[in-house]
């Protein structure tokens, strides 16, 4: 598979190819520290394993906000995927995306997903904020536009955005 990680920049996958198989994650890419994510991605993926997802993007920050009402800076995530993903594993995602701070995920997907597995699902996105929900404000937009057939063993499009507390 392909891995681009940046700390503070933008880390891209701009790719157009016939065919990757991976026995592990497909296209990985992880932002910490407020990087951006942008994928594109155009060809055929299939991997095959547990948790060999086709698409994994994360944006993370291991910082805290800067004061009430302010939530930790992370990047946002931008998935573009025109070509099918085939995924063959228990827990193997074929497009999976967590931003953990105030940054957006946009996924557009246009070609097909299959998943085999148990509790594969097609599209996980989740945009969630960990930690006090009172001196933090949303986590950013999540918007999934999908065209082409999703068969998944799990859910065919699952997302989550908003906020987990902890306890007082």
């Amino acid at each position: 598979g392909m891995l681009a990680r940046t700390d503070t920049g933008l880390a891209q996958i701009d790719y157009s190819a016939s065919d990757t198989t991976a026995r592990s994650i497909g296209l990985f890419s992880v932002a910490n520290a407020g990087g951006d994510i942008d994928i594109n991605y155009s060809g055929r993926i299939q991997t095959s394993g547990d948790s060999a997802h086709g698409i994994r993007a994360i944006a993370r920050t291991n910082a805290p906000g800067s004061g009430a009402g302010r939530a930790p800076k992370t990047g946002g995530i931008v998935i573009r995927n025109s070509g099918p993903i085939l995924t063959q594993g228990n827990g193997a995602r074929g497009i999976y995306a967590e931003n953990f701070g105030s940054g957006d995920i946009s996924i557009d997907k246009r070609g097909a997903i299959t998943t085999q597995g148990l509790d594969a699902d097609g599209i996980y996105a989740n945009s969630t904020l960990t930690g006090n929900p009172v001196a933090f404000s949303p986590p950013g937009p999540l918007t999934i536009s999908s065209s082409g057939n999703v068969t998944a063993t799990g859910n065919g499009i699952y997302a989550i955005n908003g906020t987990k507390g902890t306890d007082l």
